[in-house]
């Protein structure tokens, strides 16, 4: 099943991105899903968190309330979208702290602060990796992509 997103959330999540890398700050979104159609992107949620040029970490508290937002608006975490200082790769702390567990999560670094990705050049700029049924994050090969993440609109 493919992971579809609304151009305005990719629009949104990309300035998010843009506004902490002006900061020199690595930013975070999360990309929640309605539980009636969980492929289907309907929110751009920035979570409470601490960032430094190559990191970014969630407290316990930040993480409450990102459970309770998801718990009363009934949306699940799709996918996590973050950005990093240069190149896209997946880092240990990626691997060990990334917010969603389910196989098939999708975690997608933005290269460069999101500075030099647009919408149109989005899946071709980013780094995406999918949660294997093992717990293991594994990069997504480019041709690949397209059959895990569309962008709508």
């Amino acid at each position: 099943m493919i992971l579809t997103c609304p151009r305005g959330i990719v629009e949104t999540s990309l300035a998010s991105l843009r506004k902490a890398g002006a900061k020199e700050q690595e930013g975070i979104i999360l990309w929640l899903a309605g539980r009636a159609n969980p492929q289907l992107i309907v929110e751009a949620y920035v979570p409470q968190h601490v960032a430094e040029i190559d990191r970014f970490w969630i407290s316990c508290e930040a993480m409450i309330g990102m459970l309770n937002h998801l718990r009363t608006t009934r949306k699940s975490v799709a996918a996590q979208v973050h950005s990093h200082p240069n190149l896209a790769f997946h880092s240990w702390a990626d691997d060990e702290y990334a917010i969603p567990r389910h196989a098939g999560a999708l975690s997608i670094v933005v290269p460069f602060f999101g500075t030099r990705t647009t919408v149109v050049d989005f899946q071709q700029s980013s780094a995406f990796f999918a949660l294997s049924p093992e717990g293991k994050w594994q990069p997504v090969d480019a041709p690949d992509i397209r059959d895990l993440f569309e962008i709508q609109g």
